[in-house]
C-alpha cells in the first residue's frame, strides 16, 4: 500500500508539472508583458507573433514581420554546403538562395493536408510563381521543413527538403512563425527575411531586388 501511494504521488506531481508549463510573453524590444498586451502588441500592421517551447517553458514574442541583415561569409559557406548536402545539387557561388520555410503543423496551415483543393492550389501557385520569377537567371530556390508532418499532399507536387541539422532554423527562424516563412540571400551574405504567411507576388518582388535579370 505504501509503495503504491509513493508511485500515486509521483504520477500525480508529473501531471501537476506538465500543466503548470510556464508560459511567457514578450514584446518586440524583449520586454516581458502580459497575454492581453502581447497579443494587441502582434496584431499591429507590419508586426508577427513568434513562438518557442523549449525546457518546459514556452515563450511568445513580438517579431516585426520582415528584417534584413548580413550573414558572416563562414555561415553562407556552411549554408551552402549543407543545402548541397541535403539536396543533392550543386550551388554555383554567384547565385541567389531563396529558401521558403514550413515549420510544422499549426493552425495557419493546417489546411495544406486537404487533398483535392490543395493540390490544385499548389500548382496554380507554382505556375504563378514560374511566370513571376522567369526573367532572373541566378536563384537556387529550396522548400525546407521542420518535419514532413502535414505535407502528405505537397510533397506530391513540390520537394521539400528536411532541415536535418536545424542549421536553416537556427540561422534565421528560431521561432515558429505561422503558416511558413521565406528568405532570399545574396552571394556576398546580405540577405531579406520574412516571418510567417506570405503571398508569391512578394517573393517576386524581393527577387527583383536581389537577383540578375536575364
Amino acid at each position: 500500500m505504501k509503495n503504491l501511494l509513493v508511485i500515486m504521488f509521483f504520477m500525480l506531481t508529473g501531471v501537476c508539472a506538465a500543466f503548470s508549463q510556464e508560459t511567457e510573453y514578450y514584446e518586440v524590444d524583449g520586454k516581458q508583458v502580459s497575454k492581453g498586451e502581447f497579443l494587441i502588441a502582434a496584431r499591429k500592421p507590419g508586426m508577427i507573433e513568434g513562438y518557442l517551447a523549449a525546457n518546459g517553458r514556452k515563450e511568445y514574442r513580438v517579431f516585426g514581420s520582415s528584417g534584413r541583415g548580413v550573414k558572416p561569409a563562414d555561415s553562407l559557406v556552411m549554408l551552402r554546403n549543407y543545402l548541397q548536402l541535403i539536396s543533392k545539387t550543386v550551388i554555383p557561388s554567384d547565385e541567389v538562395l531563396l529558401i521558403e520555410y514550413y515549420p510544422g503543423v499549426d493552425p495557419c496551415n493546417k489546411h495544406f493536408e486537404e487533398p483535392g483543393r490543395m493540390k490544385d492550389f499548389v500548382i496554380r501557385d507554382e505556375n504563378y510563381y514560374q511566370m513571376l520569377v522567369k526573367g532572373y537567371k541566378n536563384v537556387s530556390r529550396f522548400n525546407i521543413c521542420e518535419s514532413f508532418d502535414g505535407l502528405k499532399y505537397l510533397r506530391k507536387v513540390k520537394t521539400y527538403y528536411p532541415d536535418t541539422e536545424q542549421l536553416v532554423k537556427k540561422l534565421f527562424f528560431n521561432y515558429h512563425f505561422p503558416c511558413g516563412s521565406f528568405v532570399v540571400i545574396k552571394p556576398d551574405g546580405s540577405y531579406y527575411a520574412h516571418y510567417g504567411e506570405y503571398p508569391r507576388i512578394h517573393v517576386a518582388k524581393i527577387i527583383s531586388e536581389m537577383a540578375t535579370v536575364k
